[in-house]
């Protein structure tokens, strides 16, 4: 195990840590970081929710959830060019360039234009949208990073009032930024749900193989792990595993890639198998860390990982990857284990997704058999997760320990 930290820290971590200092990445990163409240409140609402599905004398408090989390996206487009120009030093643009990226992001979900006036589907606001929202966040940003360098009407500036300065200046890119997204969404009738779609459609014929099927893994984590709802894949995925599910069930099949194998052997704590992570942190040194492990535990329990993954791994470069790398040896594991006859294939449809873990293996595969393949698995994710957890807890410690010789030294030095 030393060896391997001592790798990551020598090749992997140096690489990650530099990209973590770029201001876009740090402009996402922060986006993520004040949307975790939402991303909290929704989770226990899902915790909740699945009390109340089995209690009809309980308020139903899905309505939270819902203008919280529901509206992630909306929050992301703004918090993105906002981020982004205050660490590249424009503050003065932020908050009309937020505003700027609100308008191309409604205009790119493409409402349902009607004579009572435009439909949104309302989905598009919340995670589904997400994909979406750091697209305009990150264009919008780039425009007004542009015209920030570029000023249009630069001549007139002067007998333009002080106050109103910043908002003439801003005219310009606003009017940039909207004619940008009218002219490909409105005017061309671009839709970029379906033209992600048509791009992955191929993968279809290979998801019951090896390849297929850790990539239909690995795609859904990679997006997790910037905050992009994987739902986004639904129309490519879930026709596959359907069949597949109800193969095993009425005809004896023997389809590995099925939502239920996820369910039984993957996603354990929510995508990207994060309750490993959130063991870890439990034990942490940094009292930081293992309140965001406590304040994870429930939700992870329950296969709800929104908190944790909000909270540590999206946009941060190095706890990116051990996402990435359980969403390929994962996936591999899982098919070599169920192919060599030392697992079962899941012969139950279920859509109980927030079964613990080891229990939703046994529901789907109604074999006992399954749970060390389970076992198996979360052993190899938390080693995963292991040293991108040490190399986090030592940066903050040390962090910690730096402020406070620092304070020390001014204490001295009066």
């Amino acid at each position: 195990m030393s060896g391997l930290i001592g790798l990551f820290k020598k090749r992997i971590i140096p690489f990650m840590s530099k990209l973590s200092d770029n201001d876009w990445i740090k402009g996402l990163n922060r986006s993520r970081l004040m949307l975790f409240p939402m991303v909290l409140i929704g989770s226990l609402v899902s915790v909740y929710m699945v009390l109340y599905n089995y209690s009809s004398h309980l308020p139903n408090l899905m309505p939270i959830k819902d203008y919280t989390y529901g509206l992630m996206s909306l929050f992301m487009v703004f918090m993105i060019p906002y981020y982004i120009l205050s660490y590249k030093g424009i503050s003065s643009f932020k908050h009309i360039a937020g505003c700027a990226g609100i308008s191309m992001y409604m205009i790119i979900a493409k409402p349902l234009v009607t004579e009572s006036g435009h439909v949104y589907d309302f989905s598009h606001f919340g995670p589904d949208g997400m994909l979406v929202a750091i697209i305009a966040g990150l264009l919008t940003s780039s425009i007004f990073l542009y015209f920030s360098q570029h000023i249009v009407f630069k001549k007139y500036i002067n007998y333009v009032p002080d106050s109103f300065r910043e908002a003439f200046v801003s005219i310009v890119p606003v009017a940039i930024t909207v004619f940008i997204a009218w002219f490909f969404v409105i005017y061309l009738n671009f839709d970029l749900y379906n033209t992600i779609i048509k791009v992955m459609m191929p993968l279809q014929g290979i998801a019951q193989g090896p390849i297929g099927f850790t990539i239909l893994v690995f795609l859904p984590m990679m997006l997790h792990s910037m905050g992009i709802s994987s739902w986004i894949l639904q129309p490519l995925i879930l026709p596959v595993v359907t069949k597949a599910i109800l193969l095993n069930m009425n005809a004896g099949g023997h389809n590995i890639f099925t939502n239920e194998t996820l369910i039984a052997y993957i996603n354990f704590g929510g995508k990207g198998a994060t309750l490993g992570l959130v063991i870890l942190l439990m034990f942490s040194k940094s009292k930081r860390l293992k309140a965001l492990g406590a304040t994870s535990l429930v939700p992870a329990l329950v296969n709800i990982g929104e908190p944790i993954t909000f909270g540590l791994v999206v946009w941060n470069p190095i706890m990116m990857i051990p996402m990435w790398i359980n969403g390929l040896v994962l996936p591999l594991l899982t098919y070599l284990w169920i192919s060599l006859g030392l697992a079962p294939v899941p012969i139950v449809q279920s859509s109980q997704w927030f079964l613990p873990i080891g229990v939703g293996a046994v529901v789907v595969t109604q074999s006992w058999f399954s749970l060390v393949l389970v076992i198996v698995n979360l052993v190899v994710s938390t080693l995963i997760w292991y040293p991108f957890f040490k190399y986090t807890e030592t940066r903050i410690l040390k962090s910690l320990d730096d402020k406070k010789d620092n304070e020390l030294k001014r204490i001295e030095s009066v």
